[in-house]
């Protein structure tokens, strides 16, 4: 690869540890980002603010770096929200900024000739009950909120642009993304809220839930990104996950490995009735996730004891 990568959004949750996984590979990483974002970005990495909605920011960024490769992290949330329901609560801004933002990257991209990695989303998927068993990226979509709509029409303007204009575009699908440096209450909010009470043993009530989702531990959705970003070849859409397991299996092995840990169940989560995806085209161009649920907890563990170590 010549030329560094330029991580939009890059200061966020995913961007972060995309970028420390770049930095791991020996890859230069470039952080485009919002105004203000400098002081969130990982260790040294160099910054260079601008809005993704503005096409001249990022122009001007890319006119700069000369990236070779564009990963495109940026998507609209609300200080606090999940970007499911930042979206449904601002719909213009969710669309400037997950639509337009990718128009102006694809745009770029076809002119520089940069190969683009955008991150789609699973909710994509209408509800399991549709689907005979698994799905694949062959499946008809469903988009059930706004932010799940801005992810259909950002796939569809990928291949547009891939099959019109020669742009060498991905989207990548993760399913539920968690870990530490959730910035966010969505729905794997819980997930977190249990792994910081067993690290600083500060009391947590959660809901019990059987239903299986497929998880994939933020560590392994930014190397899924640099996976694609340095395949010699890539598919148009691509679904990305790591292991399946309940709000209940999480709650199990944080017990198992922090047995006095104050976690208290209360009450059922509603069921959000995702289905469970086919990794096989993930798989074949040689993406192997590191993190089974085990590994998870106690990386995440490890990463709030660093935190609070840090801090004291």
């Amino acid at each position: 690869m010549t030329g560094p990568v330029l991580v939009v959004g890059g200061a966020g949750f995913l961007g972060r540890h995309t970028v420390s996984r770049l930095s791991d590979e020996g890859l230069e990483a470039v952080v485009f980002d919002r105004p203000g974002s400098r002081e969130a970005s990982a260790g040294e990495v160099r910054v260079i603010e601008g809005s993704v909605a503005e096409g001249s920011d990022l122009e001007a960024a890319v006119a700069e770096i000369h990236p070779a490769v564009i990963i495109h992290l940026a998507a609209f949330g609300a200080p606090g929200k999940g970007l499911v329901v930042s979206a449904e609560g601002d719909p213009r801004a969710a669309t400037v900024t997950n639509v337009t933002g990718l128009v102006n990257t694809l745009e770029i991209a076809g002119r520089e000739r940069t190969r683009v990695v955008w991150a789609s989303s699973t909710t994509v998927y209408a509800p399991a009950d549709r689907y005979d068993g698994v799905v694949d990226e062959s499946d008809l979509v469903g988009p059930r909120s706004v932010y799940a709509a801005t992810k259909v029409l950002g796939e569809q303007l990928i291949r547009t642009y891939r099959d019109r204009h020669g742009v060498e575009a991905a989207a990548v699908r993760p399913t539920l993304v968690w870990g530490p440096g959730l910035q966010y209450r969505g729905v794997q909010a819980a997930l977190g809220d249990m792994l910081e009470s067993a690290a600083d043993a500060s009391p947590v009530t959660v809901p019990s839930g059987a239903e299986p989702w497929d998880l994939i531990y933020v560590k392994d959705a930014a190397l899924s990104l640099v996976v694609m970003a340095l395949a010699d070849s890539i598919p148009p859409v691509v679904t990305m996950t790591g292991y399946v397991a309940a709000i209940d299996d999480v709650r199990e092995e944080v017990l198992a490995q922090v047995p006095d840990a104050p976690i208290s169940v209360e009450g059922a989560a509603p069921l959000l009735g995702f289905p469970l995806v086919d990794p096989g085209i993930s798989q074949s161009i040689g993406f192997a996730p590191e993190y089974d649920l085990s590994r998870s907890v106690a990386d995440y563990l490890a990463a709030v004891h660093m935190k609070h170590t840090t801090t004291a």
